[in-house]
């Protein structure tokens, strides 16, 4: 999940997949019994969007 995180989405992937890779992160710690970290994964900021070329 640590690589999951650190992950840098290129620009110009479809926002749907982008969208995908989150939830499945927060899918993996809510399995992982980290509710936290489930929640964290599926809340991105705005400079987090802006760097994936979804603003």
């Amino acid at each position: 999940m640590e690589l999951a995180e650190d992950v840098r989405i290129p620009r110009g992937w479809p926002r749907d997949r982008v969208g995908h890779h989150w939830l499945d992160l927060a899918r993996a710690h809510t399995w992982a019994g980290h509710p936290a970290q489930a929640l964290d994964s599926r809340i991105a900021d705005d400079t987090e969007t802006t760097q994936w070329g979804m603003a």
